[in-house]
């Protein structure tokens, strides 16, 4: 899970931001670090990939070992890299096929 640690890693550096793209609900451990962390709406896909171009590192995770997340796609992983930003992802089938570390 990539919530704990991100989340901790936030509030030890007050400098990081968080991009947050969709609906994603964070909980109420969150409001400590609300003001770290920016929001973007559902957008479609040509305004969501110009996203990408305003980030350090994308984000992929997913719950390594359901079947839903495990048939999802590698393009999380893709559409960052047209911008040469390195993905942290969930080791899903998917994206370790996807993914060289380095």
């Amino acid at each position: 899970r990539m919530g704990p640690p991100l989340l901790a890693a936030l509030r030890r550096h007050g400098h990081l931001r968080l991009l947050v793209a969709g609906t994603l609900h964070l909980p109420p451990e969150w409001d400590a670090v609300a003001a770290q962390v920016e929001r973007a709406p559902l957008l479609p896909h040509p305004l969501m990939l110009a996203l990408h171009g305003r980030v350090d590192v994308a984000l992929a995770p997913l719950e390594h070992g359901l079947r839903f997340c495990e048939a999802k796609s590698e393009l999380k992983v893709f559409e960052p890299a047209l911008w040469a930003i390195p993905a942290i992802a969930s080791p899903t089938a998917p994206y370790a096929g996807a993914i060289t570390h380095g």
